[in-house]
């Protein structure tokens, strides 16, 4: 695609090549899709680069690209004009167990037999489908407009309209001390293995969307005062970045068909409520938690990249200047009380002496 003497004829072959990466409805609700959507989604991306009216070549061959399926990361590569969208949505619509399962593939499941992930996939294929239909409702919007919008430490992130769904597997932290600086979710909730004494194998996480902070905003203070208020609460973020920064959209309370829900924190694994503080609109709130602890907790795991070390190295001296000060001041009120209290004896003394007389 990249040679002149053979990008013409990628071009005349554009069907048989894309029947490359076409799997049966069967193939892909088994999982056999794999590497070779990777291999779709660089193919469609290198007709963009290469190919002067790359839009108009997918528009020409859409009906091929789609027959084998789509997956929302390519999406972002098809969106190309109002009636190619209606096609890419009928057949999201005809395929929503495959993009269920597509999402639960993404999870980890090491040590696993390729049967025994699959029948954990295919377990939870309802409970994701419901999901997304549920969220497609409550957001208004279609099945072409779920996008992916990234790859976190543990999970894969789709964003559906105002919503942010989180699949992945299990968390560094999943009970976490509550905070108002972070995030609270509509839901979050492990993915149970039963055939395998009830492990944990993937969490499940639905929270307001947030907006990512401009350039200009990144601040480094700023974030070091997110760090600092939740240590001086005793919480350790030890993966503070601003990647795990957002800005709230409205206030920090998770929504659900436009109305506030009051969701048990214990239910989302979390051990408070926030309520006498609710941050507002254009705060900074903690997204990611998955390195969220107690300053108690015996192993507290420290994330390379991230400010947490330096952070900490200056929280501790700011605390060490506060207890110092903090000494000192109860020094020169001791010295003072003693003082006064050697004045008081001495006048008594005196006072005493002096009625002998």
């Amino acid at each position: 695609m990249q040679n002149c003497q053979t990008s013409e004829i990628v071009k005349e072959k554009f069907d048989m090549v894309i029947k490359r990466f076409s799997f049966t409805p069967e193939e892909r609700k088994n999982g056999i899709t794999g590497v070779f959507s990777s291999f779709k989604l660089d193919f469609l991306r290198m007709c963009k680069m290469n190919y002067t009216y790359a839009e108009d070549l997918l528009v020409k061959h859409i009906d091929a690209i789609i027959q084998g399926g789509i997956t929302i990361e390519e999406l972002r590569e098809l969106r190309i004009s109002e009636e190619v969208e209606e096609k890419l949505n009928k057949k999201l619509e005809s395929q929503k167990q495959e993009i269920a399962s597509e999402m639960l593939s993404n999870i980890s499941l090491t040590g696993k037999s390729e049967k025994a992930k699959q029948q954990l996939i295919n377990d939870y294929i309802p409970t994701i489908t419901r999901i997304i239909e549920e969220l497609l409702s409550d957001q208004n919007v279609r099945m072409v407009d779920i996008e992916a919008i990234g790859t976190g430490t543990y999970s894969k992130v789709y964003q559906i309209e105002d919503k942010v769904l989180k699949i992945g597997k299990p968390r560094e932290t999943y009970k976490i001390p509550n905070h108002p600086r972070i995030l609270q979710p509509l839901t979050r909730t492990n993915l149970i293995d039963e055939r395998d004494e009830n492990k944990i194998f993937g969490c499940i996480e639905i929270a307001d969307r947030v907006d990512k902070l401009q350039e200009e905003e990144l601040q480094i203070e700023k974030l070091y005062q997110v760090y600092k208020e939740l240590r001086d609460d005793g919480i350790v973020w030890t993966d503070a970045r601003f990647a795990n920064v957002g800005k709230l959209r409205s206030r920090n309370m998770p929504k659900l068909n436009g109305k506030d829900m009051d969701v048990d924190p214990v239910a989302v694994g979390m051990d408070k409520e926030t309520k006498e503080r609710i941050l507002e609109a254009g705060e900074w709130v903690v997204i990611d938690t998955d390195f969220i602890y107690r300053e108690k907790e015996s192993s507290i795991e420290w994330t390379t990249n991230s400010y947490s070390e330096r952070f900490e190295k200056r929280w501790q001296q700011e605390r060490q200047g506060k207890i110092a000060k903090q000494f000192q001041r109860e020094e020169i009120g001791k010295a003072q009380e003693d003082c006064t209290k050697s004045y008081e004896r001495r006048t008594w003394e005196k006072g005493r002496k002096g009625g002998e007389r």
